[in-house]
């Protein structure tokens, strides 16, 4: 994780998102019988390639939901796995009844922000100052 995130946040940040703490996390999420989180992957060969996560929204209770992470192994960047994630997880939060939901970016993270936007995202105004590094919010209104 840190070889992607290092990019935008301090190193010593990074050093704590290892391999094995994501895997462990994506296990539990997928376990879980939580209504809660909503975790989508998507597999090439029965590889895990991509993941898209979404929840109830823990900052901004104006929206119905929040997209957590989308996460694409950097080898599968470009290959159309963010296009296939991201639609998928639209039609999940319809099926549950979400009408709009927010997602929150690393200001630095330029092709996220692009994909984001080209995926009918808004950037609000304003920066999320976080500890080490800043985030935008990206909205969207579903139908």
């Amino acid at each position: 994780m840190k070889d992607v995130f290092s990019q935008w946040i301090p190193l010593d940040t990074c050093n704590k998102m290892t391999l094995e703490a994501c895997q462990k996390i994506w296990f539990q999420l997928t376990e879980s019988a939580s209504p809660l989180l909503h975790p989508i992957g998507i597999f090439e060969s029965n590889e895990l390639v991509g993941t898209i996560v979404w929840g109830q929204p823990r900052e901004d209770k104006a929206f119905d939901a929040e997209l957590y992470s989308m996460l694409i192994h950097p080898s599968k960047l470009s290959r159309g796995a963010g296009k296939i994630l991201f639609p998928a997880c639209l039609q999940n939060m319809r099926e549950h009844g979400i009408t709009n939901f927010y997602l929150n970016c690393i200001d630095a993270n330029t092709r996220a922000l692009n994909f984001y936007q080209k995926m009918g995202g808004r950037t609000l105004p304003g920066l999320i100052n976080r500890k080490d590094y800043k985030e935008l919010r990206i909205h969207w209104s579903i139908t």
